[in-house]
């Protein structure tokens, strides 16, 4: 029996947390959350309608609340964050969603039955 495994509940999520990750990594100096938010929201929309991101649900204010939290939790909103440190976190985030997005598609692809 294999184990149960859902990537496609965690891909959204990820998605989203890319999208924050991104636009922090192409801010410099302190984060006004509510402007951030709605530059995060240009920026989701405009990876959607590029076909970057796969899910819809990956696009709201309210998706982006927890990633900008750990964001904040991390250091990264502060005016002392390094862009160092905000490319980092994107290029974390970045290598889970691609592995989340890597899994779903192993687990809907159809399983040859041996010969």
């Amino acid at each position: 029996m294999r184990p149960v495994r859902a990537p496609w509940s965690l891909l959204p999520i990820l998605e989203a947390y890319l999208v924050v990750a991104r636009e922090l990594a192409s801010t410099s100096g302190p984060v006004e959350e509510k402007e951030f938010l709605q530059a995060c929201l240009r920026r989701g929309e405009a990876a959607r309608t590029e076909g970057l991101l796969v899910t819809e649900e990956s696009v709201s204010t309210a998706m982006f609340a927890p990633a900008v939290a750990l964001a904040r939790n991390l250091g990264l909103i502060s005016e002392e964050a390094a862009l160092e440190d905000r490319e980092e976190f994107a290029r974390r985030v970045q290598a889970l969603r691609d592995l989340a997005a890597a899994i779903g598609e192993r687990e809907t692809a159809p399983v040859l039955s041996p010969a």
